[in-house]
């Protein structure tokens, strides 16, 4: 066992936890259960630093209450584990569906379960059924200790299923993905895990931390707060890099009036859906093919029929729709003013069909 790697380790980790804590101070402030989640995961993470280290520097030495110590530290260290493991699944969970009654029907069991498991570790302090402690202040694992570390990878499982399942449900969200914490959390715990005496665990999880918390900035500068789509400057950036690749990318440009979650539930997992400028949207749908655009556009259409057949609200949604395709040596300007012309001669139709007396000119 090598204490100083182990304190140096979760130094580091402690000083980019610091790092972050700070640089998140902006989103605490608007104090949504998402940010205070997060803040949660941090405090948790930051004390199993803390307490880890103490843990391995007090192991093997004897003093008076050397050994009550040891038993409350790893007692709390164990626990850490599957409530910060518990607080990533809600966050997850949160963040997604933003449903505090979803919360409280589909985790009560599990929240259950890990109650009654923290309770377990007073027991172990007399049985020692998951650690032990020995005469000489050792610390001792049992086969019974992997139970912490089972939940805890059913905690990041759920996490995954969940979302998985808002991706097939809803589409797929950019700014969002969970491997940026889970795939260092997950290398660093298996490593500890399996070579006992290393610590890399808790490092790798503010590591992970820092990883959601940039894509997550990320979606504050490309995300429209009040339509929770892409805004225009995350198009310039996608434009920017048509007009570089040459790629083929087909455009729908739609004027609306409300109907940004209507759009959303129709588009395939290969199109984003942006807010271009007012009550106009756009999506950019990664294809040539002006066949799957009109499915698109169809599936649209159809969306927004079963929404104003179906939604019981006092109005009806309308959208005028015009469509164009990216082409190599295209200019991202012809390509939106393609878009938008097209849009306005189907509006222009329309108040024609609604007031065929008078005669609208496209402008």
């Amino acid at each position: 066992m090598n204490i100083q790697s182990i304190i140096t380790t979760n130094a580091m980790a402690c000083v980019i936890l610091t790092i972050l804590f700070i640089s998140s101070h902006v989103a605490r402030q608007r104090r949504s259960l998402t940010d205070r989640l997060f803040t949660l995961a941090m405090i948790l993470n930051a004390m199993a630093c803390i307490i880890e280290t103490v843990s391995f520097i007090i192991d093997g030495k004897t003093f008076l209450g050397a050994r009550p110590l040891a038993f409350a530290l790893d007692s709390v260290l164990y626990a850490d584990n599957i409530l910060l493991s518990f607080t990533w699944c809600l966050y997850v969970d949160y963040r997604l569906y933003g449903d505090i009654k979803r919360i409280r029907k589909n985790y009560r069991v599990l929240g259950i379960v890990i109650f009654l498991t923290v309770l377990s570790l007073i027991p172990n302090i007399k049985y020692q059924f998951y650690f032990s402690i020995g005469a000489n202040n050792v610390y001792h694992r049992t086969m019974l200790s992997y139970l912490f570390y089972l939940i805890t990878l059913v905690n990041f499982g759920i996490s995954v299923v969940v979302r998985y399942g808002h991706k097939k449900k809803f589409g797929n969200t950019g700014f969002f993905p969970i491997w940026m914490f889970l795939a260092p959390m997950l290398a660093g715990t298996l490593l500890q895990v399996f070579i006992y005496g290393i610590s890399t665990a808790w490092c790798s999880v503010s590591i992970g931390l820092v990883g959601m918390h940039l894509c997550l900035q990320n979606e504050l500068s490309y995300i429209d707060p009040l339509t929770k789509v892409y805004n225009r400057n995350y198009l310039n950036q996608i434009m920017d890099s048509l007009e570089r690749k040459g790629t083929d990318m087909g455009g729908i440009m739609i004027d609306l009036v409300d109907a940004a979650r209507v759009m959303r539930l129709a588009l395939p997992d290969t199109a984003m859906l942006m807010r271009f400028a007012g009550d106009e949207f756009i999506i950019l749908i990664k294809t040539g093919d002006s066949e799957e655009i009109e499915d698109c556009v169809r599936n649209i259409r159809s969306s927004l029929r079963e929404f104003n057949e179906t939604s019981g609200r006092k109005y009806k949604l309308s959208f005028s729709i015009g469509t164009s395709i990216f082409r190599s040596g295209m200019t991202s300007d012809s390509f939106l003013k393609e878009m938008d012309s097209n849009m306005y001669i189907e509006k222009n139709q329309k108040h024609y069909e609604r007031h065929p007396s008078v005669r609208t000119v496209n402008g």
